[in-house]
């Protein structure tokens, strides 16, 4: 590389962003189409890296954060700067930054850069099938960057895609790139993005096709159809839905309009979490829709735009459970359920070999608990059987889920619910095992326990729950204690004690943030992991993760299942103290109109922030929180936000059993000669965390 070469984040205000997007659409043939919203977006999250020369741009990488490890969607230099080093002084800017666990990225074999790739020190980990005519494989390149491969979810190949339902515009914008506006859906298809999708179709698309004149057309695009996943629904929800359709999205109710409720009406009614559009009109009602049916109703820009974003928030989304009437309850005859929707039929399994594990645990309520949870119209839609083995262990012999909580919407927060109890259950019970002891095929349950930090075992899955906080060395040896008086073996556990053994140096926030979400609630001291107290609304606490605060209970029976682990909550830009990811003590501020105020109540590890314009703030993260557009616009008109907002992404939420009252909380920050009257996020040391965290 040349020494007077500049590498830098690109802002979205830079003068080098016109010079990147031209750069990716002259390479477009190899690169793929790329909406420029997606390169802004990018900038604006610090997501795009460029080595400039003087004036000139030598080249550029796109990429975007997802579960602990960095995906590339472009990298990309220019003709009389290749053969210099640019590509690897690129990648290599994303090693040094130690933010990463691993960097992947998807490449067609017949690409000129495949080989590129593993002189950059990939390896080609799978191949998935691409896309098109001609059905080109995809090469899935992975670069490890650390030996702590306990750190990585294990989704380089996306097994788990988003499940994304097209209108008819969409259906012939794929068929035909030449369309009036097509280009905009051809981002869906690149090889970037499209094995991250399961695209769908609904019913609705064949009366579609009815419309045209020509019979060999028709033909075609039926044939067409075939070749994507076809969702079915249940008609008397359909007839439900586009009958409130009719009321809610105001149009012109020609038959176009009519067909667009229709889509849109079927879409509800069956299992899929966004519906893309190109309508104007559908897009303007699309937070209306979501407020009351919680789908996403999306361009196609939109979603490339922001998929991480999606991906991750679809999978726990505590808002899909509120409001409806699903109910967990206990166990007590077998006559209760249809048992025969659990029977796993191609494993061998009988359904008296079922009825005998269930009347056992109904026999032996001290010692096994079987629970169900019921949809609104009282259908089984889980059953979790789970015995006290000893004081330090709890063992879940069965965990399934029916056919028709798989097919529904709500499945991915509903399976996140139910671990997350399991785990809250073992921390009361001072457990520091959770087993999961039933054979998990269901990649959605898979990719839940790998989120949720259960770790595979050789017979299983397991959860450590680590109920205390200690130096690396002895939470190194409580877990290779505990491990070994399970009898769980794992490869990861024996890297985790590993990677605790090594110098405090070595391990890097990242690192240190992912052992302590494999052993929540465990912490670590000694290390230099930010730490903030960050003050909320009541009103805001009670939605996000307070039960002690909530006046109306999420599941009738266990209403502290309103803790949700995944969650983001919105405040002003300013003072601007929170940089890095780190720890979060909530400090709950007065409110008149709610009890339980002017103290510490939770904490929780910050993941990500994010400031930006309130809208496009409000559209990125609505599946996350509990707000509402109006709720967010008030908070950007302040005088200060001047139309701005800051997003904090948090997780792994733990409430206290013990209230900090504000005059003690200010007490042990003057011990550390620091002071805040909480009115903004204040940076504490970690001495002062661990204090107030043991008081809690």
């Amino acid at each position: 590389m040349k020494k007077n070469f500049d590498t830098q984040y690109i802002s979205e205000n830079s003068p080098y962003l016109d010079k990147i997007i031209a750069l990716g659409d002259l390479n477009k043939s190899t690169l793929g189409f790329l909406p420029q919203v997606v390169f802004v977006e990018r900038a604006r999250d610090r997501q795009l890296l460029a080595i400039i020369d003087g004036e000139d741009l030598a080249g550029y990488i796109l990429f975007y954060p997802t579960g602990g490890k960095v995906r590339i969607t472009h990298l990309c230099v220019a003709d009389n700067y290749r053969g210099q080093g640019v590509a690897r002084t690129l990648v290599n800017e994303l090693i040094d930054s130690k933010k990463y666990s691993a960097i992947v990225l998807n490449c067609r074999r017949d690409n000129p850069a495949w080989e590129m790739w593993k002189a950059l020190g990939f390896t080609g980990v799978a191949d998935t099938p691409g896309r098109g005519k001609d059905l080109h494989s995809l090469t899935v390149f992975r670069l490890q960057l650390s030996n702590d491969s306990l750190f990585q979810f294990e989704d380089d190949i996306d097994k788990s895609r988003l499940s994304v339902t097209i209108d008819a515009n969409i259906f012939y914008d794929i068929d035909d790139p030449t369309r009036d506006g097509a280009e905009e859906t051809q981002g869906l298809l690149e090889d970037w993005i499209y094995p991250q999708l399961q695209i769908c179709i609904t019913d609705e698309l064949l009366n579609d096709i009815l419309n045209h004149d020509v019979l060999a057309h028709r033909e075609r695009m039926r044939s067409i159809s075939t070749s994507f996943d076809q969702l079915a629904g249940d008609h008397d929800a359909f007839c439900k839905i586009e009958a409130e359709l009719k009321y809610l999205i105001k149009d012109n109710n020609s038959p176009r309009a009519q067909s667009d409720r229709r889509h849109l009406a079927r879409t509800l009614a069956s299992k899929s979490e966004i519906f893309l559009t190109r309508d104007r009109n559908l897009l303007d009602h699309g937070e209306i829709v979501f407020q009351k049916y919680n789908l996403s109703i999306l361009s196609p820009h939109q979603l490339i735009a922001n998929i991480q974003k999606y991906q991750n928030a679809s999978e726990f989304q505590q808002k899909r459970l509120e409001g409806t009437s699903i109910a967990s309850k206990r166990l007590n005859e077998l006559s209760e359920i249809e048992l025969s929707l659990f029977v796993k039929h191609g494993e061998g399994e009988k359904l008296n070999e079922l009825k005998r594990k269930l009347k056992t645990a109904i026999a032996s309520p001290e010692k096994q608990s079987c629970k169900t949870t019921l949809s609104e119209d009282g259908k089984p839609l889980s059953l979790c059987l789970s015995e006290n083995v000893s004081p330090n262990q709890l063992n879940v012999i069965i965990f399934r889920m029916s056919s028709s909580a798989i097919q529904s919407r709500i499945v991915g927060t509903l399976i996140r619910t139910l671990l997350m109890q399991l785990v809250l259950d073992a921390k009361s019970n001072g457990q520091s095992i959770v087993k999961i002891c039933d054979s998990i095929t269901d990649q959605r349950i898979v990719d839940a326990l790998v989120e949720r930090g259960f770790i595979s075992t050789t017979d299983g899955w397991a959860k450590l729950v680590i109920n205390k906080i200690g130096s690396q060395k002895e939470i190194a040896d409580h877990i290779a204690s505990i491990s070994k008086e399970s009898g769980i073996n794992s490869p990861q556990i024996e890297e985790m004690v590993s990677v605790l053994e090594e110098p405090l140096t070595r391990l890097d926030t990242h690192s240190i943030l992912m052992i302590e979400h494999l052993i929540w609630p465990g912490k670590i001291t000694g290390t230099s992991v930010p730490c903030y107290i960050v003050p909320i609304k009541p009103k805001w606490a009670r939605g996000l993760f307070d039960s002690g605060l909530a006046k109306q209970q999420l599941w009738a029976s266990d209403p502290h299942l309103l803790l949700n682990p995944d969650s983001v909550y919105y405040r002003s830009i300013k003072p601007q103290v929170i940089y890095k990811v780190g720890r979060i003590l909530w400090y709950v501020s007065a409110d008149n109109k709610h009890l339980g105020g002017s103290c510490i109540r939770a904490c929780s590890q910050l993941t990500n922030y994010q400031t930006g314009e309130a809208k496009e703030m409000f559209k990125r993260y609505e599946r996350f929180g509990v707000y509402r557009w109006n709720e967010i616009k008030s908070l950007s008109e302040t005088t200060a936000n001047k139309g701005k907002v800051m997003a904090i992404e948090f997780t792994d939420t733990e409430l206290f059993q013990n209230i900090i009252s504000y005059q003690t909380a200010v007490k042990c920050l003057e011990k550390y000669k620091s002071f805040s009257n909480f009115q903004s996020p204040v940076s504490i040391e970690e001495q002062a965390f661990f204090e107030l965290y043991n008081l809690g």
